[in-house]
């Protein structure tokens, strides 16, 4: 009677081992996706960080070095006007930086329409720009 039970004890025992390793590769196949999607993202990220931080660099730049008179806000002539008047370290402007192509594009006037483009930055795949309104936004790149 014992060697029957032993029998049956083991065959239960490797039915649920064998559900238990299925269980794992289920998690393990539903996990890799976002494994392998989460490099790519991440310069994509840190690209909208650097673009949101130096367009609220630019945004407060321009309030204040803002014409009390009416005139409007005047934007720096360079994004390195941002460093040299305080606005960003020199170590922390080089760093965000560094990696990215970033082109900026001062307006011509003191008084830019809302949808004028500021920052655009290029990055494999994706491209991020910043409007004087403060929009910020991330498309991939055609």
């Amino acid at each position: 009677m014992s060697l029957i039970l032993r029998h049956l004890w083991n065959r239960r025992t490797l039915f649920w081992l064998l559900l238990l390793l299925v269980a794992i590769a289920v998690l393990v196949s539903l996990s890799l996706p976002s494994v392998t999607a989460g490099p790519d993202k991440s310069p994509a990220a840190r690209t909208l960080s650097t673009v949101k931080q130096l367009s609220l660099a630019l945004q407060q730049y321009a309030l204040d070095h803002a014409d009390t008179s009416g005139g409007g806000s005047k934007y720096p002539k360079s994004l390195r006007q941002l460093v040299s008047d305080g606005y960003f370290e020199e170590t922390d402007f080089d760093k965000i930086t560094k990696d990215i192509r970033i082109s900026y594009f001062p307006p011509d006037n003191s008084n830019p329409s809302s949808n004028h483009l500021l920052i655009l930055a290029f990055i494999p795949k994706y491209v991020v720009y910043a409007t004087a309104s403060g929009t910020i936004d991330l498309q991939k790149a055609p």
